[in-house]
């Protein structure tokens, strides 16, 4: 069918999605029919006037869509039309802190968002098994049912066991982050990143300001999410890390009793830092408790450093100095980076960085 090819170029996106949607448009619309044979990629080429990269991109992604199939000396043939879904389905996946406040608010925001938009959003909630079976299973069963896309909160060394599982099943995906980029098998469409730097420069120039030389923070381990330390050490401030395993806790309470109990052995043991940094609101309730239980104030025994998410009720006023992130702007950000990549074949820019509150813990002593 010489002549129906073409795309338009005025509107955002890359070459690769507008071939896309154009040949997606075409079947859903019946001019090409399942059976029908797609041209040549040479002849696709001269046909949208790109290149034959894109075109093999182009079928790269309508192939893992279930749309076209590649066969051995005769080409690309369209599937069941019926594999079409008009209305976009994204799966909404995380474990954060067993379903805590930010991940619930940020989810809602985001399912909100997306709904609005014409996309059908399924929350899945991965266990907290450590075997990698059991907390895989609901992934597993939310694949089947063939998602558009899939967005990963998860982090840390789970991270890579979701993205693994997501870019065999060959559906898109987008992971969020704060550190280090994680492995992204498959199609990964972006990377969210949480901005942190102007939040954490602000809480150095109170440490510098306060004279801390040695602070002590109290993370997840290799599954942190907001980590610090490395902010530290570029202004020579000793650090030591205090790790709670994640995979041990079943629970939020298990997380604050956790972090209750090593902190207090910490203190019991050692020299107390001149700072504490909590890298999760129910870590810092922890550590909170253990400083209430060994009577140690702030800011006159120990400078404090929260991680919050704001709305929670977990950190009111200013009593502590905290990092903050707005997990009802998350939601409607990450909502909106995905719409833009449906539409557009591209993310956009993420703006809801972490905010910095100063509290009373930097205050007189």
């Amino acid at each position: 069918m010489p002549g129906c090819f073409s795309i338009n170029r005025t509107v955002p996106g890359t070459l690769t999605g507008k071939v896309v949607r154009e040949l997606r448009k075409l079947i859903a619309d019946g001019a090409l029919r399942p059976g029908d044979r797609l041209p040549s990629r040479d002849a696709l080429a001269r046909e949208f006037g790109v290149s034959e990269f894109v075109v093999r991109r182009a079928f790269a992604e309508l192939a893992a869509d279930r749309l076209i199939v590649g066969r051995p000396r005769v080409g690309h043939v369209v599937l069941d039309v019926g594999m079409i879904r008009r209305e976009r389905l994204v799966l909404d996946v995380s474990t954060e802190n067993f379903g805590s406040f930010a991940s619930r608010v940020s989810t809602a925001e985001c399912l909100q968002g997306l709904r609005k938009r014409g996309c059908r959003v399924i929350p899945v909630t991965l266990g907290v098994d450590s075997r990698e079976t059991a907390y895989l299973a609901p992934l597993a069963e939310a694949l089947r049912n063939a998602p558009d896309f899939a967005f990963i909160r998860t982090c840390g060394s789970r991270q890579s066991l979701v993205c693994r599982m997501v870019a065999e099943a060959g559906v898109p995906y987008a992971t969020t982050t704060l550190g280090t980029a994680p492995r992204t098998p498959g199609r990964c469409c972006g990377i969210i990143r949480l901005e942190n730097d102007i939040a954490m420069g602000e809480m150095l120039r109170d440490c510098v300001k306060c004279q801390v030389r040695s602070a002590l923070q109290v993370d997840f381990g290799k599954d942190t999410y907001v980590d610090a330390s490395s902010v530290f050490r570029a202004r020579h401030i000793s650090v030591e890390r205090l790790s709670i395993p994640l995979v041990r806790c079943r629970n939020l309470d298990d997380v604050v009793e956790s972090a209750r109990r090593a902190v207090e052995k910490r203190i019991d043991s050692c020299d107390m830092p001149d700072m504490i940094f909590g890298a999760d609101d129910y870590l810092s309730l922890g550590v909170i408790s253990a400083l209430r239980q060994r009577r140690i104030g702030f800011p006159c025994n120990v400078r404090l450093v929260v991680y919050a998410n704001h709305g929670s009720g977990l950190f009111v006023g200013d009593e502590y100095a905290r990092i903050e992130l707005d997990p009802f702007a998350d939601g409607r950000e990450i909502a909106r980076c995905i719409a833009a990549y449906l539409d557009t074949g591209t993310f956009g820019r993420y703006d809801n960085p972490l905010a910095y509150h100063c509290g009373k813990s930097f205050g007189a002593a």
